[in-house]
């Protein structure tokens, strides 16, 4: 079974004016193996586009074997609560969200934050 939380409104309040235009729905979804999001852009709405969110880690730690470490470090685990997956998927910060799902911020707006990222570290 597939649970979907539509999350378009709150990620439209956090991101505001960086969200981009042309997003319609964005999902986020988790199934028996992975957590996902579903996104409908306005130029293509009978496209759904679907991210698997399986590659974003919470933590590493090399002295996990390969598997084990799959599944001990997805930062989205269908093993976790479904909307404390949602949850934390809204509470990433706007770097991670433009380095691991393309086109929910304008280029524009991921240039400032990609920018704003590197004064602060350097």
């Amino acid at each position: 079974m597939i649970q979907k939380l539509n999350i378009t409104e709150a990620f439209r309040k956090k991101y505001s004016d960086w969200v981009n235009p042309e997003l319609v729905s964005l999902k986020f979804c988790c199934d028996d193996m992975d957590c996902f999001l579903e996104l409908v852009f306005k130029n293509n709405p009978e496209n759904i586009i679907i991210q698997n969110l399986s590659f974003i880690a919470d933590d590493y730690n090399d002295t996990l074997m390969d598997e084990e470490m799959y599944d001990i470090s997805r930062l989205f685990h269908p093993g976790k609560d479904f909307v404390d997956n949602a949850t934390q998927f809204l509470n990433m910060d706007p770097y991670s969200i433009i380095h691991c799902v393309s086109n929910l911020i304008t280029e524009e707006a991921a240039n400032f934050i990609s920018d704003k990222h590197m004064n602060e570290i350097m």
